[in-house]
């Protein structure tokens, strides 16, 4: 399950809901809203694309990330996410307050532990030190080790469904396993590792820039991958070797 297909599974607030009953433990857990994608991408600051935002019924924001290898440090990472949702979703007025930011719960998939103890689920708690007290700032963090070895039944559903290439049909994961499918689907595999959606994509940015040759096919499909919201206005500006500014000029 790697970031992308993670991406369109997480359009479905259903799917999000057995995600979250699961890991939070809550039952009752209610998902209001799955925030629609987007690039959080600003010249002051490195920009991100989220893989999964979404607001629930405790009226916390929650970031659910999939991190398939361990190639950069999680824990600054997700600190990262949580400074860019805070600044997102705070007020923007001069009457600010402190105590209005939102709550945020941020989630990591991970495909590797990280800590390395064999749990499945590791919440990080701010405690002061050489005590039991804690001091909460309004966010949680949580590590998911997918590749634990659990006995919880229906947590090990998930971590199957999450980590298996085979579709699965889950009766305790009804929504996901549906989505799953879905999104199988459009990834069909294709030459040189380019999943189907991506490759669909590609090939409809080479035909709409064919008649202007080959270089406007070539901006063509990273503008359209960019529309997608599969890859970042950096990414696409690296890859056309010019700036972030000119890129964007070109998608509008």
């Amino acid at each position: 399950m790697d970031d992308l297909k993670f991406r369109k599974i997480c359009e479905s607030k259903e799917a999000i809901e057995e995600i979250l009953r699961t890991i939070l433990d809550d039952k009752e857990l209610k998902v209001l809203e799955s925030i629609q994608q987007k690039s959080i991408d600003e010249p002051i600051f490195h920009g991100v694309i989220l893989d999964c935002r979404c607001k629930i019924s405790t009226n916390e924001i929650v970031d659910i990330e999939v991190q398939v290898a361990l190639d950069d440090n999680p824990l600054y990472r997700m600190r990262y996410n949580g400074s860019i949702l805070t600044v997102e979703n705070s007020p923007k007025s001069k009457e600010f307050k402190y105590e209005e930011i939102p709550k945020l719960i941020l989630i990591m998939l991970c495909e590797f532990d990280y800590f390395r103890m064999g749990k499945p689920i590791y919440e990080i708690d701010r405690v002061v030190r050489g005590t039991s007290v804690t001091a909460s700032n309004g966010i949680r963090e949580i590590y998911v080790n997918l590749n634990a070895d659990v006995r919880e039944k229906r947590l090990k559903s998930l971590f199957r469904i999450m980590t298996t290439v085979d579709d699965v049909d889950n009766d305790e994961f009804p929504k996901l396993s549906k989505k799953k499918v879905e999104v199988n689907d459009l990834y069909l595999g294709g030459e040189d590792n380019m999943s189907g959606l991506t490759k669909e994509i590609f090939l409809d940015g080479k035909a709409e820039g064919k008649a202007e040759g080959i270089e406007q096919g070539t901006i063509a499909t990273y503008v359209k991958l960019y529309k997608e919201k599969l890859i970042k206005s950096s990414d696409a500006a690296r890859m056309l070797n010019i700036s972030v500014d000119e890129f964007l000029k070109l998608v509008k």
